[in-house]
């Protein structure tokens, strides 16, 4: 059993913390190997977290945007209220179909070549 360290970010997203096992001490447990390794990174410090077998993690990472801790919080979930994020180049795509002269379409076909 390979524990993964989940950290709950404030907005309810999570980050997850997998850790190579060839890294680890001889005589050091998997939490306190977590714990060495959670302490390299600040930011993660001051998120609350919870340990889980990493065979509870999704399978897929299709919908990684919307995974949550459960209730419970014994494990991961993909939480189906959670929307898809738009595309990152959305506005731009918006800005393509709504481009009526040449002009506005050089302009645009410049800002997508950067």
């Amino acid at each position: 059993m390979a524990l993964g360290r989940v950290f709950t970010n404030p907005d309810g997203s999570v980050r997850v913390l997998r850790l190579n096992a060839r890294h680890r001490g001889v005589e050091e447990t998997e939490t306190q190997f977590l714990e060495r390794e959670t302490a390299k990174q600040a930011d993660l410090m001051a998120l609350s977290f919870v340990d889980v077998d990493e065979a509870q993690l999704p399978s897929s990472r299709m919908k990684r945007h919307a995974w949550r801790v459960n209730p419970a919080r014994t494990a991961l979930i993909v939480d189906p209220g959670v929307p898809d994020p738009p595309h990152p180049r959305q506005a731009l795509l918006d800005a393509l179909d709504q481009a009526t002269t040449i002009d506005q379409l050089k302009g645009l076909m410049k800002q997508m070549v950067r």
